[in-house]
């Protein structure tokens, strides 16, 4: 009954575009109340929730990517990777799957690196002549990689949670990010040498 009546207003409030996170405390407060707990919880857990340090870093990391991705902080970062990769067959589309690894290492939310990727690198993409499949499936695949590279929320959720140090699942995530990202760098070169993808133009990085 309990788990009904919250989902139910929870579902309610969303569908009339109340934002979810308004949604869901409401449905927090009224299971507290059903269930006969004292409203004096919630705020002891609000507190208690605010000095675990470890899980105060994902706010950190998705606010930094809000504020790259608002910053233009991302073009730097694509100019370096047209640099490192562009002069190669296929270096606009290698330079999607760098640019990544490059994002992902600094910021930790997948929604503002798609964002900025893709408003940064589609146009370019297609006026290389990517179909926009390709460009969209090299963003989404850069990103999907990208989950391996810290820092990880996922990473900093299973340290908390089975008190492996988040230090350590952090080195140990970078090898394997680069060892996909060099598959997915040698797969657009192959694609790039069938399809004739041009390669990159110099970038302002280098100009």
């Amino acid at each position: 009954m309990l788990l009904a009546s919250t989902g139910l207003l929870f579902a309610f409030l969303v569908a009339f575009s109340m934002p979810i996170v308004f949604a869901l405390g409401a449905a927090a407060i009224l299971g507290l109340v059903l269930g006969g707990y004292s409203l004096e919880m919630l705020a002891s857990s609000l507190i208690g929730a605010s000095q675990n340090w470890i899980l105060l870093a994902i706010p950190s990391f998705i606010f930094a990517g809000t504020v790259m991705e608002r910053c233009g902080m991302s073009n730097a970062l694509v100019d370096l990777a047209r640099a490192l990769v562009g002069w190669l067959r296929g270096g606009l589309g290698m330079s999607v799957i760098v640019v990544s690894y490059f994002f992902s290492d600094i910021c930790g939310s997948k929604m503002a690196e798609v964002s900025a990727l893709g408003s940064t690198l589609m146009p370019p993409l297609r006026r290389a002549g990517y179909r926009s499949a390709d460009g969209a499936s090299l963003i989404a695949s850069g990103t999907a990689m990208g989950m391996l590279v810290p820092p990880a929320i996922f990473m900093i959720v299973i340290g908390e949670v089975t008190n492996v140090s988040v230090v350590a699942l952090f080195l140990a995530g970078f090898i394997p990010a680069a060892v996909i990202g060099v598959c997915l760098c040698a797969l657009v070169a192959i694609q790039a040498h069938l399809l004739g993808w041009p390669k990159d133009t110099p970038s302002r990085f280098i100009r």
